[in-house]
């Protein structure tokens, strides 16, 4: 136990200490940070769950309502029908970002094309206008989601507090990954 009461020894382990503590806190700390950009996606920029999410949950709900409209007028095994159910159904199962922006855009052009399939049927009032309402909301949660903010928040995370010394640059090199953009990135 003599070795406890070495001044070197106390050395040693303040040393170790402040290293570790450094290490910790700057893992910790960008987590945080990254955590609380993630959390944007889903929950939007004021937390009012809002985020882009929300907006693709709602173009997936609202493509099932043009299909439900679409089965009255066109044949059950239309393509373009059958299109947009699995363009619906790949949006709702994209699990990051990058996929979920590709899938969205797949939507965008099954959605548009059973809108303009049933363009040329003789929709009763009630359905046609129901049609009309359809689109416009499709295209308003896509107006939506191009002012959501996230995009900002991951870049500045990545570029920013990742690229930061001396917390980014430990806490990147422990684990802490850069956080994907609702974009189409070079590995998609």
């Amino acid at each position: 136990m003599e070795w406890l009461k070495n001044r070197r020894t106390a050395w040693v382990v303040l040393i170790a200490v402040v290293v570790l503590s450094v290490l910790f806190g700057s893992v910790r700390s960008v987590s945080g940070l990254r955590q609380q950009a993630e959390q944007t996606f889903s929950q939007g920029t004021r937390g009012d769950g809002l985020g882009i999410s929300h907006y693709l949950e709602s173009r997936v709900s609202l493509s099932g309502n043009l299909i439900t409209v679409a089965g009255r007028y066109l044949d059950a095994n239309d393509a373009r029908v059958t299109a947009l159910r699995e363009a619906a159904d790949a949006l709702a199962g994209a699990r990051t970002p990058p996929a979920k922006y590709k899938a969205n855009l797949s939507l965008d052009s099954a959605f548009q094309s059973v809108h303009d399939a049933l363009e040329g049927q003789y929709l009763s009032q009630k359905d046609a206008e129901y049609r009309t309402r359809l689109l416009a909301d499709f295209k308003s949660r896509n107006a939506s989601i191009s002012y959501n903010g996230y995009n900002g928040l991951a870049q500045n995370f990545n570029d920013k507090v990742l690229s930061s010394t001396p917390g980014g640059a430990l806490a990147s090199a422990l684990g802490v990954k850069p956080l994907e953009l609702y974009a189409i990135t070079g590995g998609d």
